[in-house]
This record gives structure tokens, C-alpha cells and sequence, in this order.
């Protein structure tokens, strides 16, 4: 009986591997280098699923809250998966980055975020615009899958 459901989610799994992307980062990145000017700065909830991104991107600087750097790549230390909520994320944000215009939040859909301080929140607050990009989850196997929002500092 195992043997059978086993060899049914193969299937499943298979299907899906032929299917499907694998990750929604290209169409993300593709979004991104139609519609975002070449110096926007995009802050990322979560740097590890941010980098499946840059590689597909030209000219756009991501920029991490943790490490409060920008990055090309992620360094595999104690801060690599470190979460912060969305409040703490756009403190360091705007503080770092509030004198630049074409400042963008990418959401790694990181369950912190979601279910954390509402997003909602600062978007009623006019920090956050409405999502300019999500992507389709129909498309993809993982939950590596992203929203952009256009961050306001009132520049």
C-alpha cells in the first residue's frame, strides 16, 4: 500500500517538474528589468529567496535589512536566514535608504511577514503602495514566490 501511494506522488511530482516552474524568479525578474527603472533599490524580506532573482536582473541593486548592505549573492553565515518583521524591515529601510526614490519592498513571502505586523498596515500609513507585482502561484512547484510594493519616504 505505501509502494502505491509512494509511486502515485511521483507522479504527481513529475508532473509538476514538467509542468511547472520550478521557482517564480524569472518572471519576477523579468517584471522587474520591464517595469522598474535602473536605479531602483529593492529590499528584500528574505535575501536567500531574493538571490534566485539578481542573476536574471540587469542594473537593479538589492538591499538586505539584516546585513543593512546591498548584495549580489548571499553569504551563508549566521545572518542568512535571520527574519525580522515588516516593521523592523522598513525602519532600516527608510533610515538607510530614505533620501532615494525607485525604493522597492520584495516579498520573499516569508511567513514572519505575512502573518506578522499587517502589510496592510503600512499601506494605509502611505509607506507601502498597493502590490505592483505578484507572482502566479499557479506556476510554480515551490513557495518561491514574490510581491513587489513601492516604498514612500515622502523624498
Amino acid at each position: 500500500m505505501f509502494l502505491v501511494f509512494s509511486i502515485m506522488q511521483g507522479i504527481t511530482l513529475l508532473n509538476e517538474e514538467i509542468n511547472k516552474q520550478y521557482s517564480c524568479a524569472k518572471e519576477a525578474a523579468q517584471y522587474i528589468n520591464k517595469n522598474l527603472k535602473d536605479d531602483a533599490i529593492i529590499v528584500c524580506t528574505d535575501s536567500a529567496l531574493a538571490s534566485a532573482i539578481i542573476p536574471y536582473t540587469e542594473n537593479i541593486k538589492f538591499w538586505s535589512p539584516v546585513n543593512e548592505t546591498y548584495f549580489t549573492f548571499v553569504t551563508w553565515d549566521k545572518n542568512a536566514k535571520k527574519e525580522l518583521s515588516i516593521e523592523e524591515i522598513i525602519n532600516k529601510a527608510k533610515e538607510n535608504l530614505g533620501v532615494y526614490k525607485n525604493v522597492y519592498l520584495l516579498n520573499c513571502h516569508n511567513e514572519k511577514i505575512e502573518n506578522g505586523t499587517s502589510i496592510e498596515t503600512f499601506q494605509n500609513d502611505n509607506i507601502l503602495s498597493e502590490a505592483i507585482y505578484e507572482s502566479n502561484k499557479k506556476n510554480c512547484c515551490t513557495e518561491e514566490i514574490y510581491s513587489i510594493y513601492a516604498l514612500q519616504f515622502g523624498v
